[in-house]
Parts: structure tokens; sequence; C-alpha cells
């Protein structure tokens, strides 16, 4: 994965599922939840996509496409990457997401 990602697309194409799979598969590739960044123009689309990636991360074996995707991104089958959702669970949970606006 390339280390910066920015999308520029109209609403309903799917920008808020590509950045939460994305910000999923690099907490799972090892990275510190607090050490990644998620910016967008207003309050409601970050509070939107964080919401998205929290209930992603939390229900990932509910979420076949996001699910389908991460397999794709890490190159790992279904039971592996529940395995490292579980096994870095509480991190996620405990860490203070970083998803905010551009001028936050």
């Amino acid at each position: 994965m390339k280390p910066f990602l920015a999308l520029e697309a109209s609403a309903g194409s799917g920008k808020t599922f590509a950045l939460s799979v994305r910000f999923i598969a690099i907490f799972l590739s090892g990275a510190d939840a607090r050490e990644i960044t998620a910016l967008t123009f207003t309050k409601k689309a970050a509070n939107e996509m964080k919401e998205r990636i929290v209930q992603t991360f939390l229900r990932l074996e509910e979420k076949g496409a996001e699910l389908a995707e991460l397999e794709q991104i890490l190159g790992a089958g279904r039971d592996e990457i529940l395995a490292m959702r579980d096994a870095r669970a509480t991190h996620f949970l405990e860490s203070d997401l970083k998803i905010g606006t551009f001028d936050s």
C-alpha cells in the first residue's frame, strides 16, 4: 500500500467504504491506530467515517464486502484476518482514532 491516499469522488461513490477498509487494513498490518490519520471536509463526514471504521472493525465477520476487500489488500484469508482483528482488538478500542476535518 502507498503511505498516502486521497480520494475525490461524488456522493455515494464508495469513498467512506474505501477509506474505512484502508484504515482497518493499515491497522491490521501492524500500524499503531494513533499513527493513522483520516481527514475529510465536514464534521458530519468525519463522524460517519469514524462510526463506519469502528462498526466494521467490531462486526467484520458480518461485513462480507469489507472482509473480501481486506482479503485482497492484505493477501490473507478470512480466518486469518479475523484472528488479526481479535489479537489487536483491545489496542484498537483503547485508541483515540484520529479521524477529523482538515481544519481541526
